[in-house]
């Protein structure tokens, strides 16, 4: 949808703003997000399409991924998206060069504003977010003054002519976001790819996974928002490692074994169906004092009380507790 409103303002020689304002009585958020019964009514009045084209509106959009997608955007979309699989609304748009160099008329496709799959399924290549010659970020709802999202609205250079970075099928990160894409298609199902439970917990345990390396790693992802042409977002490269965990459970319990604080401590804020068995019910008093002295700073502060909860080991000394 954002696309389309895109290409509708620049072939009326409108801002996408502007054009949403005057003919959509409207300016939602996020139109791939936040479009509500009204603006449907908006844009039937302004296409004069039927139900059909109410539909087709609908298909352009993230709702056309099913809840399993959208619900888990909007859990974090308006608060802290680091772990959001959309890409905000205020961040750069991606785009593929060769798919720019083939559209007679360029236009964003719905997937490139999927946060796990940087890439152009068709052309094998990691996908641009910026000018090649001047870096400026694409952002399509900023004024064009050559109405073509395949220039830059800075310096007017041809985007379709960025260089591109070929991705190695054969790596796990390549089948998480072929998998994954196919699932949202409706091109597979969960049991094609050794799936248990539905779409929607997988994408749960993925996202627990990832933060679970994150943690282990003190890495940020506040960085990944804004994406390079010439470096592999860290985001996909999370996503791969995280799928590998989950097609392999013997190397996943034996990782969260060996860091099984850092675990306890996750799951206190958030613990898909699947990661429940890791956890034990059990409570077992800690030689507070020499935690302390080993401890950080900051680990002073978070393990002040006299008790860890829900350790499944004995020996409470293999425990390897945060370093400040």
């Amino acid at each position: 949808m954002e696309s389309w409103l895109v290409r509708q303002a620049h072939a009326n020689c409108y801002s996408p703003l502007q054009f949403a304002s005057t003919y959509l009585n409207t300016q939602p958020r996020d139109y791939d997000l936040d479009l509500l019964p009204r603006n449907l009514e908006a844009f039937k009045l302004v296409t004069g399409s039927i139900d059909g084209g109410v539909r087709r509106a609908l298909d352009m959009t993230l709702f056309s991924f099913g809840p399993s997608l959208v619900s888990s955007a909007n859990a974090t979309y308006r608060g802290n998206h680091k772990f959001s699989w959309v890409t905000p609304s205020s961040g750069a748009r991606r785009y593929c060069p060769l798919c720019f160099s083939e559209d007679k008329t360029a236009h964003l496709r719905l997937t490139w504003r999927l946060k796990f799959a940087p890439v152009c399924i068709g052309h094998k290549v990691l996908l641009g977010s910026e000018c090649s010659n001047c870096k400026a970020p694409l952002r399509p709802f900023r004024i064009n003054p050559y109405y073509d999202l395949k220039r830059c609205p800075q310096c007017g250079s041809p985007l379709c002519y960025a260089p591109v970075v070929p991705v190695d099928t054969s790596e796990p990160k390549w089948t998480a976001v072929t998998s994954l894409l196919g699932l949202l298609k409706g091109t597979l199902t969960p049991t094609d790819v050794k799936w248990e439970k539905d779409v929607a917990e997988l994408f749960k345990a993925l996202r627990f996974i990832m933060r679970f390396l994150v943690n282990l790693r003190r890495v940020e992802l506040e960085h990944d928002a804004h994406l390079s042409n010439h470096s592999v977002p860290l985001t996909y490269q999370l996503l791969g490692e995280a799928w590998e965990l989950l097609q392999h459970r013997e190397s996943l319990g034996l990782l969260i074994k060996d860091h099984q604080f850092q675990f306890n401590a996750l799951t206190h804020q958030t613990c898909p169906s699947l990661f429940v068995r890791y956890r034990s019910v059990g409570r077992r008093w800690i030689d507070q004092a020499s935690v302390l002295r080993t401890a950080g700073k900051s680990a002073r502060r978070t393990l002040s009380r006299t008790k860890v909860d829900e350790v499944p080991f004995r020996d409470y000394r293999s425990i390897p507790f945060p370093i400040g």
